[in-house]
């Protein structure tokens, strides 16, 4: 099967690496990176362009996170609670800012607009596979959010300076959803 590749990058938004540069938050045209490189915003990511003639013929696409990688790991992520891992390393994968065709939320019974794509234990290097999303076509340009939130208490998880990730790169596969759009005939 076809698919396309989104790679999404912290060093598009900003190219440091150093820890202490992410203590506050920073914004670019390109972005914005929060929370302690615990949340990261790429703006008018085209999703036209990156579709190319998919855009036009399909209505909806299934993204799949593959991959996620840093230039370097948190110390954090080696640490123990009580000589026992890190619950804290678990974290879920949350992306916002495509047309969901549902993120519904069980506990708020609502959609909510944000799903997980992944779950990530950072103990084992390992990431969830096979967890295709649908979202719909949607606006050519959009602002795309991913948030590395933490497992026990779903919200994003809480660093200082030597606990902060290096810069990371998101790989998503994108491929149609469903069948081509019907064009009217001549």
């Amino acid at each position: 099967m076809q698919n396309i590749v989104l790679t999404l990058k912290t060093s598009d938004i900003n190219l440091s690496d150093i820890q202490a540069a992410y203590l506050n938050d920073v914004v670019t045209s390109k972005g914005s990176i929060r929370n302690s490189k615990k949340t990261f915003t790429w703006n008018n990511v085209n999703m036209k362009n990156l579709l190319g003639e998919w855009y036009n013929n399909y209505d909806s696409f299934n993204i799949c996170l593959v991959c996620i990688s840093q230039s370097y790991q948190a110390a954090q992520y080696g640490a123990t609670i009580g000589g026992g891992v890190n619950k804290d390393n678990v974290v879920m994968v949350k992306m916002s800012g495509l047309q969901w065709l549902s993120s519904y939320d069980q506990k708020t019974g609502t959609n909510t607009g944000v799903n997980v794509v992944a779950l990530r234990n950072f103990n084992e290097y390992h990431l969830t596979k096979n967890n295709y999303i649908t979202f719909l076509k949607g606006t050519p340009n959009t602002n795309i959010t991913i948030s590395l939130d933490n497992v026990s208490t779903d919200a994003p998880l809480t660093t200082e300076e030597e606990y902060v990730f290096g810069n990371m790169v998101f790989s998503f596969n994108i491929t149609p959803a469903m069948t081509p759009v019907e064009k009217p005939s001549k």
